[in-house]
């Protein structure tokens, strides 16, 4: 039996559950983009729009899976690539929010706001004492 905390496996599965629920939103917003008809005219703007709504969650999917398998090895470069992770994903949540790219709805910001918070904790949790003893972090 290890010494790992409770909270880290928590939190190494819902950072894979994160990734896999990222992913499969990315390939949902690629089937939508999709939809359109062949040869109509697309203005460069709105496909910068889309490639900022599709390529960070994509990215951000993979990374999830590679952090929390890292996690779950209890390696320093899962501890790492973790806080590096939710660091990047409030920076693109925030941007995506300020911008109206996910849902230009009031629950949707309000989705966002909750999963900026979860990310917050996360973060904070990561800096705790128990959880750089167990990743041997001086």
């Amino acid at each position: 039996m290890s010494d790992r905390p409770r909270g880290v496996t928590r939190v190494a599965i819902l950072t894979l559950l994160g990734g896999v629920c990222l992913f499969f939103y990315a390939v949902f917003l690629t089937a939508l983009g999709g939809m359109g008809h062949a040869g109509t005219y697309t203005d460069p703007a709105a496909i910068f729009r889309f490639q900022t709504l599709v390529y960070p969650p994509l990215f951000l999917s993979l990374f999830s899976v590679i952090a929390a398998v890292g996690i779950f090895i209890r390696s320093k470069f899962g501890w790492y690539l973790s806080i590096l992770l939710w660091i990047l994903s409030i920076t693109y949540l925030v941007y995506a929010a300020s911008s109206w790219l996910l849902v230009p709805a009031p629950i949707g910001h309000v989705l966002i706001a909750a999963v900026i918070l979860v990310n917050i904790i996360f973060l904070a949790y990561f800096q705790s004492e128990e959880v750089k003893s167990y990743f041997n972090m001086k």
